[in-house]
């Protein structure tokens, strides 16, 4: 082998491993969630090749021509297929809900820090989603029911605007039906809230109405062995934090995911920095005592 034909060797080896170099993806399937919201599963287009993830990263995705932007991942598919659960609300994002099946998109990643859910076994665990915020807490759900025997009870609390702004909907009911093998004593409680209910669906809706942090217990039989994890608006966030704190729960076991305006994915580009932390490097996903402080300086 050349000198010349060992630099370019180690040039498309590099270029595989680059963070700053998009994977070709293609959709095969779209569930629509809601008005403006769509999930997107796609598959690898150089030979299937299997991505690690774990529940709570998220990836850069990239439009031909417009931009890309940072999504979480919702779900990975058996056979590998990344699933994104995107809201049409930029020209990136509306750019993604559009396409259709066949067409492709740039994936870079995945990023960032995850739910650490093998620290938590043994432990119970409550899920509190606000909005599009259940959409990186769903891989932790399916991982706390998957090993249901490795955990205690789980409380799953989601909100919403309305009815029709609710996200995985039709996976409530298999959420709440889910039990150990090996321990009845446990249980899963679905729990599910909007703000409103508009006139014409008063009548079938069965849910409640209020904030999310409404849905807690009042109190937990061993708020020492209980943990939480939280995505949504961060005023939302803030007033769960305090509702779980009241409640016994540990700084260090409770964990929220953070989001911030994300470019390069990789902690360069300071777009993300929150205080001496990059959100896309040191999180997304942070225990509350790493940064407690941080949430409540206004603007941060």
């Amino acid at each position: 082998m050349s000198l010349g034909q060992s630099i370019n060797v180690q040039k498309q080896v590099h270029a595989h491993r680059n963070s700053f170099v998009p994977r070709v993806f293609t959709v095969t399937g779209k569930t629509r969630e809601t008005v403006d919201t769509v999930t997107i599963k796609a598959h690898s287009g150089d030979g299937g090749v299997q991505l690690e993830v774990h529940p709570g990263q998220f990836n850069m995705l990239y439009v031909h021509g417009i931009g890309e932007i940072p999504v979480s991942i919702s779900a990975v598919g058996s056979d590998g297929a990344l699933i994104h659960t995107v809201r049409r609300v930029g020209p990136v994002s509306k750019a993604l809900g559009s396409l259709r099946i066949g067409e492709s998109f740039g994936v870079r990643g995945p990023y960032g820090t995850h739910w650490p859910l093998e620290s938590l076994h043994g432990r119970s665990v409550m899920v509190l989603a606000g909005g599009l915020g259940l959409a990186p807490l769903r891989p932790a759900i399916h991982h706390l029911l998957k090993f249901r025997d490795e955990f205690g009870d789980v409380g799953i609390y989601c909100g919403a605007r309305s009815p029709a702004d609710r996200i995985f909907a039709s996976e409530f009911a298999r959420w709440q039906k889910a039990k150990p093998r090996t321990n009845g004593a446990k249980s899963n409680e679905v729990r599910v809230t909007v703000d409103r209910v508009p006139d014409h669906v008063k009548a079938a809706w069965q849910g409640e109405i209020g904030v999310v942090t409404s849905l807690l217990p009042r109190s937990l039989p061993d708020p020492g062995n209980a943990a939480a994890l939280i995505c949504g608006p961060e005023v939302m966030m803030r007033h769960a934090v305090q509702d779980l704190l009241q409640l016994g729960i540990a700084k260090e076991h409770i964990y929220l995911s953070l989001e911030r305006n994300m470019k390069c994915a990789v902690g360069l580009c300071g777009h993300c920095q929150l205080s001496r932390y990059f959100v896309c490097r040191d999180g997304p996903v942070f225990s509350l005592d790493r940064v407690e402080r941080l949430l409540t300086v206004k603007e941060l």
